[in-house]
């Protein structure tokens, strides 16, 4: 007995390791020196192709039924840049938001504190709907400087405190929004609190995923609408939370919650700064951006169960579910309202990423349908 809580520990202490992708296996033995003293061996063999790795993957949604969001991303990954336990990421994406971006994480010592800058290039676009057609198509364009700085709380957990500085491009790339335009700069401190204790980025067979922002918006650029342009001295402070748990019911039930809120504390927030729902999980008889506000909250109850297993050289499991949305989005309190979703879908772990079939029925009247490729439940 006292053998088998010794390997156990042992294995569950090598898991930090195995886990780092870094290795393609790591093993251990028990071994004798020449005096018959005993000790251990643990070898950790490196993959002979990586690192630096390099992984591609594919986002597509419907934004419209016949209107697709198609994007291709990538990230380029190096381990031990400065020091062992240093890493640079750098990442971009092709398609209908295209964005380039790099991050170098850097430990402090061996103390649990990190440093990370970081700089990105990119563009945030939502589209206006009438009937089922894009009228119109708002887009920002972003030049940004940051850094953080955090410590890690454990090997899920970790909180980040950071400040940017960025160039922003808004514009009307199609139709007439009444939303406004404008060059300039603006700068922002953030908060962020992460705990990722999934074992799954596609349906987890359990465990919470959650994360706390609280974003602290100034000095932002003058903005021009209907001829008139405006100078903002208000500051703008948001915070908002998502979390997720996923529980398993024998072999191939799984049960799950997804909750969402954000507020706005100060100063008016303009539509592109809103928060939006829409969209699978987010009350998904409406398409994305649809429903927003200063203020939102979303909470989704649901059921998948795996029906089988696609081909391993397609991917992995194949599972059916339903769940039901609850939220709004809201400028206040007083207009605040209970709308529902009802939804069923079937989600296929394939080797281009999550596929997702759907239907959001609304208990208002609408309907959606969505095909899409990329994440789901973060």
């Amino acid at each position: 007995m006292w053998a088998c809580r010794s390997i156990f520990r042992l294995q569950r202490d090598l898991a930090p390791l195995a886990g780092l992708d870094r290795y393609q296996t790591v093993t251990w033995q028990l071994v004798q020196n020449d005096a018959g003293d005993t000790g251990l061996r643990i070898v950790a063999k490196e993959k002979p192709y990586a690192p630096p790795f390099l992984m591609l993957g594919l986002n597509l949604e419907n934004t419209a039924s016949s209107d697709f969001r198609i994007t291709a991303t990538g990230r380029y990954l190096h381990y031990g840049l400065l020091t062992s336990n240093s890493e640079l990421r750098v990442d971009g994406s092709l398609g209908s938001d295209p964005a380039i971006g790099a991050e170098f994480y850097q430990p402090i010592g061996a103390t649990p504190f990190f440093v990370a800058p970081y700089g990105r290039l990119f563009t945030s676009t939502f589209n206006v709907l009438s009937d089922d057609h894009v009228v119109a198509r708002y887009a920002q364009r972003f030049s940004r400087a940051g850094a953080n700085a955090g410590v890690n709380l454990g090997r899920r957990s970790d909180l980040r405190l950071g400040i940017y500085a960025e160039q922003l491009d808004a514009s009307i790339e199609v139709g007439d929004p009444g939303l406004p335009t404008g060059t300039g700069s603006q700068a922002a401190m953030e908060a962020t609190w992460r705990f990722d204790g999934q074992d799954s980025p596609v349906v987890p067979t359990g465990g919470t995923l959650s994360n706390v922002r609280l974003l602290y918006l100034f000095n932002r650029p003058d903005l021009h609408l209907g001829g008139v342009t405006s100078t903002s001295t208000e500051d703008v402070t948001q915070l908002s939370g998502t979390v997720t748990h996923f529980w398993s019911v024998g072999d191939r039930n799984r049960l799950f919650l997804f909750g969402s809120a954000g507020t706005s504390f100060k100063g008016s927030v303009l539509r592109p700064n809103q928060f939006m729902l829409g969209g699978p999980l987010r009350l998904g008889a409406y398409r994305a951006g649809e429903l927003f506000g200063e203020h939102y909250y979303v909470g989704t109850a649901g059921y998948l169960r795996q029906l089988g297993r696609l081909p391993d050289f397609l991917g992995g499991s194949i599972f059916a579910g339903a769940w039901l949305e609850n939220g709004d989005a809201f400028d206040d309190a007083a207009q605040a309202s209970w709308k529902s979703n009802a939804t069923v879908s079937v989600i296929m772990d394939t080797l281009v990423g999550p596929v997702l079939f759907a239907s959001s029925s609304g208990f208002d009247g609408g309907w959606k349908i969505y095909v899409g490729v990329g994440r789901l439940f973060r």
